[in-house]
């Protein structure tokens, strides 16, 4: 009888442990890029934790987030290699980032992002989704000719 409900205890904390973040924030991203690591900056989230009850953050990015960032020079077309610093994998896609708004989307599949082929500068805008929230994160590119 013990066993069980030790059993029924350890599927409860399982299941609550699936199914909620003790993180108060989003988790950093990482981007390499022709093994090189790209500085990135994280953006406006929105997230949801547990502790005791369920608690919601919702952080706004400043509208310059993006200006001083540096620009990793890559050749045209390159794949940039994203991951998590919590080593989950969440639905994200990739656009350029144009004056503080969204622009053309990128092409994304598994954890890697098609980088432009036209030379020139580029803010790339990741917007990632997990079941606790959603973030953008933000990098730049220069495309040598």
């Amino acid at each position: 009888m013990k066993k069980l409900g030790l059993l029924f205890v350890c599927m409860m904390l399982f299941t609550v442990s699936s199914c909620t973040s003790l993180s108060t924030e989003p988790p950093n991203v990482h981007v390499t890029v022709q093994h090189k690591k790209t500085e990135t900056r994280k953006g406006g989230y929105e997230w949801s934790y547990w502790l005791f009850s369920r608690t919601s953050v919702v952080a706004d990015a400043s509208s310059q987030w993006t200006e001083t960032m540096h620009r990793l020079s890559i050749d045209p077309g390159q794949k940039a290699t994203v991951s998590f610093s919590d080593r989950s994998h969440p639905k994200f896609s990739a656009h350029l980032y144009n004056q503080h708004r969204k622009g053309s989307m990128l092409p994304v599949h598994k954890n890697t992002i098609t980088l432009p082929t036209k030379p020139g500068i580029y803010v790339i805008l990741i917007q990632a989704h997990w079941r606790s929230g959603k973030s953008d994160y933000a990098f730049s590119v220069n495309v040598d000719k």
